[in-house]
This record gives structure tokens, sequence and C-alpha cells, in this order.
């Protein structure tokens, strides 16, 4: 959530960042940022829902300072909530068309997504007959693991049929099956897990056995590859919704683009059930290496299964772009572009741990006077500082982050600044 536009006079802009998830009994931060607005300004922010609101209450800010702001949420249920971030000192004047209105205050507010647990089945129908397999995340922000946990099952009458009580959550997870029997209630049946003192749900559809199977068709690619190791082994799955493997003619095609051309490469392989297929990015679609696997390099994997006995055919198609995230145990270099004038790099490759200090250089082709940092993990606002440039930024700048529990397993590091000439 920012607020920071050409609708606005140059003198008084700002910037504040937000989490767009809302999780109870969470703490849930608010990086505010201003930009050269006369001091002091007072920065209110607040999360509103039906039931329940929380307030930090006036925060004082000085010109051109960074803070994160710390809101603790409760046990709150289910429901409507939105974050409110006002600030009050400074006149701010928007045009409306030719009119110019003047306020002594700015205003954002952003509706949040409230999110507690995750449950999943194996799969979302099933026959008379079946197993039903599902399981539970349980843990708390820390990844904390939560015991005694109650789940029961509720048929489509909303009758419970089975409940289960004190259930152990092994690594924070639980995994629990549902034998059907012979001649179950049809429709949709709902599985309750209750944990935090929040109840979450999952509902899957029993059917008939006269009702014909749907083919569901999967492709398991590499988590990535390299320029030096640009082969791609593809694992395709094709299996109905009792289970069973369905065979027929697959036919495989690979879609590549990079800004210079497009690249295509199709095979054909008999399936049954599961096949692998062997592509070389840089060979079968005959690119250069050195361009191969730009910042713009996207790549599709399609997979096309007829059935030999029904002649029915059933596609699924995953699209590939550069990683952004880091991996373990290999030497990275690190870089985020913003606006094509600044480049974020990591200086050290080292395994990273919590409490460590991590270092990052910016450079940038134009002067910056004021920069602004902020470490995103988990889903929320982990670190935030504003920098003042009194060197030639062309050189690098350095600057270092302490790592803390809520950066793993992964961050993101977003960097911005408003230009001194122009204001943007």
């Amino acid at each position: 959530m920012s607020e920071s536009d050409d609708e606005w006079e140059c003198c008084t802009m700002y910037a504040v960042l937000a989490p767009k998830v809302l999780r109870p009994n969470t703490d849930y931060h608010i990086s505010v940022s201003l930009y050269d607005i006369p001091a002091p300004i007072e920065v209110n922010a607040s999360v509103i829902g039906p039931a329940h609101s929380v307030s930090t209450g006036p925060v004082s800010f000085g010109t051109a300072e960074s803070k994160v702001l710390t809101l603790a949420i409760g046990d709150w249920p289910k429901g409507r909530y939105k974050v409110r971030v006002e600030g009050k000192g400074a006149n701010f004047t928007k045009y409306d068309e030719t009119v110019a209105i003047t306020t002594d205050r700015f205003l954002n507010e952003l509706p949040l997504d409230f999110v507690t647990k995750c449950v999943s089945t194996d799969k979302a129908t099933y026959k008379p007959g079946q197993k039903v397999q599902f399981r539970a995340v349980v843990v708390n922000p820390s990844l904390v693991p939560k015991d005694n946990i109650p789940i029961d099952i509720h048929i489509p009458t909303g009758k419970r049929v089975i409940e289960c009580t004190k259930l152990y959550a092994k690594n924070g997870v639980i995994c629990e099956e549902l034998q059907l029997s012979a001649q179950p209630v049809l429709g949709h049946w709902t599985i309750g897990v209750t944990a935090f003192r929040h109840n979450t749900t999952k509902t899957f559809t029993v059917i008939a056995d006269n009702t014909l199977p749907t083919t569901n068709v999967e492709i398991v690619l590499p988590t990535y590859v390299t320029v030096n190791q640009s082969q791609v082994v593809a694992l395709v799955k094709a299996f109905d919704t009792n289970g069973k493997p369905v065979e027929g003619e697959l036919t495989f095609y690979v879609r590549a683009t990079v800004s210079y051309a497009p690249g295509n490469f199709e095979t054909k392989a008999k399936i049954n059930g599961s096949v692998t297929l062997t592509v070389n990015l840089i060979d079968n679609l005959k690119y250069n290496a050195r361009h191969a696997f730009g910042s713009d390099f996207v790549c599709g994997f399609t997979a096309r299964v007829i059935e030999a006995v029904t002649g029915k055919e059933d596609v699924r198609v995953e699209v590939v772009k550069p990683s952004e995230t880091y991996k373990p145990r290999l030497k990275n270099t690190f870089v985020t572009r913003c606006w094509h004038y600044m480049l974020v790099i990591r200086t050290d490759t080292t395994t990273i741990t919590v409490g460590q200090e991590v270092k990052f250089m910016v450079n940038a082709t134009e002067p910056i006077v004021r920069l602004v940092c902020e470490v995103m993990g988990r889903g929320d606002i982990a670190w935030a500082k504003s920098f003042d440039i009194h060197t030639n930024i062309t050189f690098g700048y350095e600057f270092s982050v302490a790592t803390v529990n809520q950066m793993a397993p992964s961050t993101r590091v977003l960097c911005h600044y408003v230009r001194p000439d122009n204001r943007e």
C-alpha cells in the first residue's frame, strides 16, 4: 500500500508498505517513510474489523524518517478487516481536475485477507469405499507446533460422524485418514480443525460410483537449472480421480521466449501413469548460452495427453520464470532492479544464520539523496530504515541488515528513492 503520485505536491511525499494478509495472534507491521515533509508529523496506524480494532495511537515522525509501526492482533475471528494509516501535521494539496484541495492530513486504507490455518485433502472428489487422506498444518507464526488438536468431520446433513481429540502434530503437521463405507452419504463433507481457538474447515465431495472419472495431468519440473546444467528432466503424471494410471499418447511442448527470439521444441511419448522426458533448454531450443537465462526469460511447458480408451484430451501447462529465491549452498548474486536506475547487490555469499549481519551494496546511475530500504519476510515487514547518502552512489553505498527469525526461510529486499530534480 503506498501513496506518492503526481497528484500531490512535490514537497509532501510519503510511502506506506503494509502486508495484504492478516493473521490472528500475531504482530502486524507497517512501514511508513516520509520524504521532506515538514516535521513533526503524527502518524496513526490501525487495523479495523467488524468486532475488533487496534491502533498505534499518534506516532511522531521527523523529516524524511522511516519507521516500522507494530499492531498486536489478538485472538480475532474471521471477518472483513482493513488497515488504515493517517498522517497529520502538514498541508497536503491534491488536485481534482483544475481545483486545488488542501488538507492537513493524508489517509490510506487497504482491505486485508484474513488467514488462519491450512487444511488439505489428497484430492477433491471421492467414491464409495475410497480412503480420504487429509492433513492440517497447525503452527503459530514462529512455526511452533500446537498439540492436543481436535478434528471433526461432518456429513452433508451437518451431522458429525467423526470426532478426534488430542491429536499430536508431528513437526506441526497432523496427517489422518477416513475410510468411506460402501454406501456413504453423497455430497459435500466437511473437515473441521480447531487450533489457537480458531476453527478452519475443508470441504470434499463424495460422488456416486457410476460417475465417470476425470483425468488429472501433472508436470513435475526441477526447482532450478543453470547455464552449465541446462538439462530439464520433466516428469509427466496422468491419473484419473480414482487414482488409476491413464494410458495414452503424450505430446510435450516447450515454448520459451527471451528478448531476441522465441524457442520451440516438441516431443512425443507413450504414457501409462507417468513418463520422464529430458529437454535441454539450450540445445533443443537453439539458444545462445550467454543469453538463455536472462531476466526476460520465460519458459512454458505443456503436456497434452490423449487417452487410449476414450480418445479424451487432457492438458496441463506450467510456466517458469527466472528464479527470485536464494538457493542454499550455491553462490548467488542478488540483484534487484528498480526503474532501471538502481542495483541492489548482496556482497557476501556465505550461508545466512539468525543474528548475522548481511551486507548489501547499492549502485545507481543518478544521484540519490535519501534511500529507503525494507525487508519483507513471512508476509510481513521485518525491517525498514532510511539512509541519507552524502557520497557519490555510482561508486556504491553499503548497508547491512541484522537477520532475525522472521526473515527465515527467505526474504525480499525492497529499496526505493525519490529523484531530487522532479520528485518522481
